[in-house]
């Protein structure tokens, strides 16, 4: 159970969605990210003209005009050309994209043909904007969103949810596809086209690489909504400006903004304001130079622009470098009237997102049936300095969802999810320190069990729902379990404890003709297994008073039938309805009245004196003891020598309060008596420190282990 943090982490994980497709009876894979972004562009001609539109799409799409459907592909394509009527001023172009998260080119290319012109649009090109949101709207024709006002699109809201519209960035679908498509005039400059494919990245993750991961920042303005003294400076919009003192008063003036964290950056582009009256050449600036900084006290110059000609907007190239603020100074200007006015200053680099979230769509894993869930492997790899964690839920019609479960990564995880249900659905989060590296998620392997399944509905709840924390207290477990047609029936019960139960078998109820098997039920250091016999195979009623302890602030007293012959515990669903008598909730969560209780408590080694000799006989020595209080803590074990040399350092991540000991493999804290190089240890005496990492103190217990031959 050690869990070590390395430089390059691979994890045996595996996923599984329904499209995907390696299963065997109980097991799918899951290695396809699909997506679905849709697109708003906005075109504007000062009269109605006919004219063509040239798209090319990685993936399925429609494409839409002032909310008309104009045309789609249900596959990826080459180049279409659809004949469109433009309207008088501004014309709404809507781009549904559902991409099937398949290794494959990302986005899309446009071109607008009119006459005898063909401007191919893309994210540099300001003149047309395009916006992506993966908010889940409505997609079919004449939606309300595909005939939105630009200047509506940041009051956008759906049901009371604003809708977040951002700007396109490249893509990675090849801009050759236009290239070959005659009549285009499409030039090249040194073999490279001079436009990108446009691209949304939901979620900012990148889903055409084969693997899923944080997206590329290429093609994104990195200055957009950045923390500036002037929001207008960074904040999308050409009409909202800077503006400059007038002439020579301007020299030496600058502007700054801070990007929020270290970037590799190349280039800072500089847009003038549109003038309301009068030309670009008035407004524009006409020499300036770019100075970056790490920590927004030392500058360097990068570069600058001189004798500005390109009035609308200029580029300030460099070689990478990597800088969080980014300052323009003005170095020329044109008149002592002028008032230079920046509508917007875009910083472009390199590098990938700082974070990203990645939804399923809802699995049925190959089968429309109910499914009695088990585990989850994951595949994936995490560099240093990144993370990636994963959560789940379950539902019967990929609408109504329970709960998600607590984010996490091991290599093999219990699904504790609802169940049983017919689908399910997992997030994926990814976070990284460093802008050159992302985790990756090769493939998700669930297990489950669609043919055996115990029961189809079953309700529990417990009672009282507060108790005293550390003490014994009396509980009482009660479910009413439903057994349909196709169901096969309750052998075992399982209750999850903090603490070992005890029971009162007598006391124990079944109604209907199962009865309790006294002689199979026992209890744990957390559960209490109840055996049936004859198992339950009708609806019965179930009402079990034992003794236990509480060691967190709330326990859930979860529940797993079990069909016969079976390890794949069935999650008793926690009755939602209201007790009668006083109107509270039915719970299976028991809420403590006091915080009073040691972290580590009652901590012993055993056995005290252990042979690792590999006889199968006192191989390992393992620490027992009461974990109270705290949740989702790291645990650290440690041995040393008496003269205080580190032999061992375990560490075990996300533990919570709970019985640690000699009956539970997956809460096992043990040593093998062997040292950081793997050898086996000297016989003698050794120390041991047990240790949960609390901020601000940690809370340490120190014990002896002796090593014979």
């Amino acid at each position: 159970m050690e869990v070590k943090i390395l430089p390059l982490v691979r994890f045996a994980c595996c996923f599984i969605l329904i499209w995907v497709v390696t299963t065997t009876a109980s097991e799918t894979i899951v290695n396809e990210w699909p997506t679905t972004t849709q697109y708003l562009g906005f075109i504007d001609f000062e009269d109605a003209t006919d004219g063509k539109i040239h798209i090319a799409v990685g993936g399925r799409y429609s494409l839409y005009h002032n909310g008309d459907l104009v045309g789609q592909e249900n596959s990826h394509a080459g180049p279409s050309v659809y004949d469109v009527s433009f309207s008088r001023k501004t014309n709404n172009f809507a781009l549904v994209v559902e991409h099937d998260g398949m290794a494959g080119e990302y986005g899309f290319l446009f071109a607008v043909e009119t006459g005898d012109s063909v401007e191919i649009h893309s994210a540099q090109d300001r003149s047309v904007p395009w916006l992506w949101t993966d908010f889940p709207l409505n997609n079919e024709a004449d939606s309300k969103w595909m005939k939105l006002k630009y200047n509506r699109l940041e009051r956008h809201e759906e049901d009371g949810d604003l809708v977040v519209w951002l700007p396109v960035q490249d893509g990675s679908l090849s801009p050759k596809l236009f290239g070959e498509v005659v009549g285009l005039g499409v030039e090249t400059q040194s073999g490279r086209y001079s436009f990108q494919s446009m691209a949304g990245f939901p979620g900012n993750m990148d889903t055409g690489t084969g693997s899923l991961q944080l997206r590329s920042l290429s093609g994104v303005n990195l200055a957009f909504n950045s923390y500036s003294g002037d929001p207008n400076l960074v904040d999308g919009d050409l009409n909202t400006s800077f503006n400059f003192r007038r002439g020579a008063a301007a020299l030496l003036q600058s502007v700054e903004t801070d990007l929020g964290r270290l970037y590799p950056i190349n280039r800072v582009r500089v847009l003038t304001e549109p003038p309301s009256r009068g030309t670009f050449e008035q407004v524009s600036l006409r020499g300036y130079s770019i100075f970056v900084s790490k920590d927004g006290v030392d500058f360097v110059e990068a570069g600058s622009a001189n004798g500005i000609t390109n009035f609308r907007e200029t580029n300030v190239t460099f070689e990478t470098i990597n800088a969080r603020h980014v300052r323009l100074v003005v170095t020329d200007f044109s008149t002592r009237d002028a008032s230079p006015r920046i509508g917007e200053m875009e910083v472009y680099g390199e590098g990938l997102s700082a974070e990203g979230i990645f939804t399923s769509p809802a699995l049925d894993l190959g089968t429309n049936k109910s499914k009695n869930y088990e585990s989850v492997k994951v595949f994936c790899e995490i560099p240093e300095s990144t993370n990636l964690r994963l959560r789940y839920r379950s539902g019967d019609d990929g609408v109504d969802w329970g709960n998600w479960s607590s984010w996490q990564l091991s290599t093999e995880t219990s699904l504790e999810i609802p169940e049983p249900r017919n689908r399910m659905q997992f997030q994926v989060f990814m976070e990284s320190r460093d802008v050159l590296a992302s985790p990756k998620l090769d493939s998700i392997l669930v297990s489950y069990d669609s043919t055996e399944i115990p029961t189809s509905n079953s309700e529990s709840w417990i009672t009282p729902s507060t108790a005293p924390i550390g003490e014994d207290i009396d509980l009482t477990y009660r479910a009413d379990i439903q057994i349909e047609e196709g169901d096969i029936g309750i052998e075992k019960l399982v209750i999850l404890t903090q603490w070992p139960a005890s029971v009162d078998w007598g006391s124990v109820s079944v109604s209907g003709l199962a009865e309790l098997n006294v002689q199979k039920s026992y209890a744990t250091d957390d559960s209490l297994v109840v055996y049936f016999s004859p198992l339950i195979n009708q609806s019965t009623e179930v009402e079990i008073p034992f003794r236990s302890r509480l060691l967190s602030a709330k326990h859930r007293f979860t529940s797993l039938l079990f069909a016969p012959g079976s390890e794949n515990g069935l999650r008793s669903d926690e009755r939602s309805s209201l007790n009668e008598s006083d109107s509270e909730e039915y719970s299976l969560i028991v809420t403590a009245m006091n915080f009073d209780i040691p972290i580590l408590q009652e901590v012993r080694a055993i056995p005290p004196i252990f042979t690792p000799n590999a006889d199968n006989i006192n191989d390992f020595v393992s620490i027992v003891f009461a974990l109270g209080r705290v949740e989702d803590a790291t645990l650290t074990f440690e041995i040393y020598t008496l003269a205080g040399d580190i032999v061992q350092s375990l560490t075990y991540p996300n533990v919570s309060a709970g019985r640690f000991g000699v009956t539970n493999e997956d809460k096992q804290i043990r040593w093998d008596g062997r040292n950081q190089e793997g050898k086996i240890v000297a016989a003698g005496i050794y120390l041991y420190r047990l240790a949960v990492d609390l901020d601000p103190d940690d809370s340490v217990v120190v014990g002896s282990i002796g090593v014979a031959w």
